[in-house]
Parts: structure tokens; C-alpha cells; sequence
């Protein structure tokens, strides 16, 4: 285990980043066959991903159109220099593809923006090491999904494509006093996300959240 040091982390490709988890995590699916009680075979894929918290209006907009052809869709370039007690660190540079964008912001205070980020899967051996017959996929994009409220006068950094439908929330718990809040939310396709409310800018909030799937495709 490696401790790192939070002054001598640094984050390129998003200014005002507040926190970063990166994992790497392979995906195993195991193989198996009648009368062996122990797998055929195993498929291994590793792919990293990479959540970034950063304070709101960081200068970062990402389109989110779904693929309409089979070329990669586009990516964000982002790279992490953090050190580590006694001399180890980690260094991690790549092209990513954006899965999740989500807003929040009070009425007090700075709004923040978290991403969610996906490489590319790799295929591996099952030895662990990387597969030098693998074919690299590329990754199609679907239809992004969000939603956004409109009525609390931040900007929350999510652009609808075509029609959205309306809708509302409605939080409010006891107390004394017992403050609520109604919002009126939009749901819709999104074609864009980034560059929500820079600042406090007190007496604004609001909130949103985007979902952005892919589907890897592996042509010989």
C-alpha cells in the first residue's frame, strides 16, 4: 500500500479538481463444461475507471451525441501525477470516455461537478498479462439520459436534445421549521455536459445527472 499525498497530486485536462478515484479492476467470466468442476477456460478484460470531483465551471464540455458510425466516439484527455510516501507514485495518462456527468449546488456556496470516465477494455491473458492477438475495440456511444431541474437558477451544465418531458420532485422532512423543497425537473436526451455555475453565487441551486452508455465493437 502506497499513502498519497494530496499537495503533490496533480490532475491535467479539468482545473479545480477536488478528489479522484481511479480503479482497474478485470472482469472474469469463467468458462465452464459438464463433468469438470473447475472452468474450461476464463475470457479477462481489465478496463480502468476514473470518477473526478471538481469544483463547478471547470472549463470542461463534452458532447455526448450517440455514434452514427463505427469510429470511437469522442474522448477526454486527462493524465494523474500523484506521489507517495517513500518515493512510489503513480502516473496515469489516457484517453477517456465519458460515462456519467451529475451537479449539485445549494443555495450557499460552490456547486460541484462529478465525472465518471471509462477506458478501453483490454483483452487479457489469463496469466493477467495483455493479450498480443486481442483486437482493440471501438467504442460506439448510445443515447444519453438525464435529467435537470430548472427552477433554481444555477446553470447545471447539461444540454437536452429534442423534446423533454416534465416532471417534479418533492423532499421535505419534520422539523422546526421543517424547510422542503419542490422542483421542477426535465427529462430528456442529452447532447452535451460541462460548464455548469462558476463561483458561489449564492441564492442559485440545482441539480442534475447524466447517464452515457457504450458498447464495444471488435471488427477483424
Amino acid at each position: 500500500m502506497t499513502f498519497i499525498i494530496s499537495h503533490g497530486t496533480f490532475v491535467t485536462g479539468f482545473d479545480a479538481v477536488q478528489s479522484v478515484n481511479l480503479d482497474l479492476n478485470p472482469q472474469i467470466q469463467r468458462l465452464y463444461q459438464l463433468g469438470a468442476a473447475v472452468p474450461y477456460a476464463k475470457n479477462v478484460t481489465k478496463q480502468k475507471r476514473l470518477n473526478l470531483t471538481v469544483y463547478g465551471g471547470a472549463n470542461v464540455a463534452y458532447s455526448t451525441l450517440a455514434s452514427s458510425t463505427c469510429t470511437d466516439a469522442n474522448t477526454l484527455s486527462v493524465s494523474i501525477a500523484a506521489n507517495g510516501c517513500g518515493g512510489d507514485g503513480i502516473s496515469e495518462v489516457d484517453e477517456w470516455f465519458v460515462s456519467s456527468y451529475s451537479y449539485n449546488k445549494d443555495m450557499q456556496g460552490w456547486g460541484v461537478e462529478t465525472w465518471g470516465l471509462v477506458s478501453r477494455p483490454i483483452g487479457l491473458l489469463e496469466t493477467g498479462e495483455e493479450d498480443p492477438l486481442a483486437i482493440e475495440p471501438i467504442m460506439v456511444r448510445g443515447v444519453a439520459e438525464g435529467q435537470a431541474t430548472i427552477d433554481g437558477g444555477a446553470s447545471l451544465g447539461v444540454s437536452f436534445l429534442g423534446t423533454t418531458i416534465d416532471g417534479n420532485t418533492l423532499q421535505v422532512q419534520a422539523g422546526s421549521p421543517g424547510i422542503g423543497r419542490a422542483n421542477e425537473v426535465l427529462f430528456g436526451e442529452v447532447s452535451s455536459v460541462g460548464g455548469s455555475t462558476t463561483g458561489k453565487s449564492d441564492g442559485k441551486d440545482g441539480m442534475a445527472s447524466v447517464t452515457i452508455p457504450y458498447a464495444p465493437i471488435y471488427i477483424a
